[in-house]
């Protein structure tokens, strides 16, 4: 289980954090805040991925009995598809309460700190995401930076360069070393460069100035940042009740499902892991596959269709493991077929006496 949960992370989170890279690329993040993302985004998805992983687990193992003939003589022992449920059931309580716990609240906390932590890095300075080696354009467009080296214990740049334009006027300043310098009064951010030249006006007309100056600060403008709404699977479960909303309803009844469905996995993996030895060990993993792409699909779907008011909120997504139990049954019947001929022979016995 714990190997086919790496697997699934590592398959959900990649594309995650390529994406993280391109904000931190795009100065948009800092570089020491992905690493937090990463984890909460993992945190996130984790009650998704452990109902698959563990039917993933428990189908892969059983597979692996049937495909030794070590079921075949648990069989002969007198320990059938019943015990074998009983033991595989022995782990679920522990699992569906864990994932019930994700599902809950585990992640809902997680979207709300992660949109937390974008905001709040959305809203650090300018030079917070200065990058030693590469130019950075403000968010505003009209300043330019560049620092060849940043030395992280003094706080200070190396080899600045600045170009600022201002009411169509063009500044380019460079200097040796710099430093950045918060106004204690306001809060205003400047970046204070020492020994250096401040070059004004174009170049070849008569009003082309060259400055030498010991220090000189360029005011950094704050980003505008727009304030990210949170979204509904990062609303505390408490706050989805009696709220009226069908959105909300739906939100509520998904986070409540998710447990259920774990058990039902967990129920489906024991007759669907059922195959003959010369079949291997992955026999039935397409059809575990197809089984959940299905499942998948039909609670976004129920899920759409109580947002949108079109079943009652009484039904709501609970159909889609109903059905999914249904299927359960029918699976386990078809396997033991002598029971459908007891069944059916106690049927025609009490009909026709």
């Amino acid at each position: 289980m714990l190997a086919v949960t790496s697997v699934l992370l590592l398959i959900f989170l990649s594309s995650i954090f390529i994406r993280f890279l391109g904000y931190v690329a795009a100065g948009e993040i800092q570089a020491d805040t992905v690493f937090q993302l990463v984890i909460l985004k993992a945190i996130s998805h984790l009650g998704v991925v452990l109902p698959l992983s563990y039917f993933f687990a428990v189908l892969l193992t059983l597979g692996r009995l049937y495909r030794d003939q070590e079921m075949t003589a648990l069989s002969a022992c007198g320990l059938g598809q019943l015990g074998i449920a009983r033991s595989v059931l022995l782990t679920a309580p522990l699992m569906i309460g864990l994932i019930a716990f994700l599902s809950l609240y585990a992640s809902p906390w997680s979207v709300r700190k992660g949109v937390e932590l974008q905001q709040q890095a959305e809203e650090r300075s300018e030079l917070s995401s200065l990058i030693a080696g590469r130019f950075k354009e403000s968010s505003a467009g009209n300043l330019i930076m560049y620092v060849e080296k940043t030395d992280s214990d003094t706080k200070t740049m190396q080899n600045v360069f600045v170009q600022n334009r201002e009411k169509g006027n063009l500044h380019v300043l460079a200097s040796e070393s710099a430093y950045l310098y918060t106004n204690p009064d306001n809060g205003d951010e400047f970046m204070v460069m020492v020994d250096g030249y401040r070059y004004k006006g174009d170049p070849g007309d008569a009003d082309y100035r060259i400055i030498k100056f010991n220090k000189h600060a360029v005011r950094i403008e704050q980003k505008e940042v727009v304030d990210k709404r949170l979204k509904r699977s990062g609303i505390e479960t408490t706050a989805l009740w009696q709220t009226g909303d069908l959105k909300l309803e739906a939100e509520l009844q998904r986070r409540i499902i998710i447990p259920f469905g774990a058990l039902l996995l967990i129920l489906l993996a024991i007759p669907l892991s059922y195959s003959s030895p010369r079949e291997g060990r992955f026999a039935r993993l397409f059809s575990a596959v197809l089984v959940y792409i299905v499942y998948n699909n039909l609670m976004n779907v129920a899920y759409n269709w109580l947002e949108q008011g079109r079943i009652p909120s009484a039904i709501g997504l609970w159909w889609v493991p109903l059905l999914l139990g249904f299927g359960i049954v029918g699976l386990i019947l078809m396997q033991n077929r002598q029971f459908l001929w007891w069944l059916d022979k106690r049927l025609r016995k009490r009909v026709y006496g």
